[in-house]
């Protein structure tokens, strides 16, 4: 039986398309907590927290266009 022609998945596409998960699930969990200490007037949060999600949600963007590029071009040597 022959195999269908999907692309395989090479290990830099998974590595970054862990990262970039885990990245911003991470970030949205930090604000989500945020919120909710506020909302139970608990306001002795470390700043760091307030701080991640400015910089993880960037870098989750950054991880995404990464994984965009690293695709299109294993999609485009597969084509020659």
């Amino acid at each position: 039986m022959a195999k269908p022609n999907s692309p395989q998945k090479t290990r830099v596409e998974n590595a970054l398309a862990f990262m970039m998960a885990g990245v911003i699930g991470i970030s949205i969990l930090a604000i989500l907590v945020v919120l909710l200490a506020y909302l139970l007037n608990f306001h002795q949060l470390p700043p760091l927290l307030a701080l991640m999600p400015m910089i993880g949600l960037p870098f989750g963007a950054l991880l995404m266009i990464a994984l965009v590029i690293v695709q299109a071009r294993n999609r485009a040597k597969d084509k020659r």
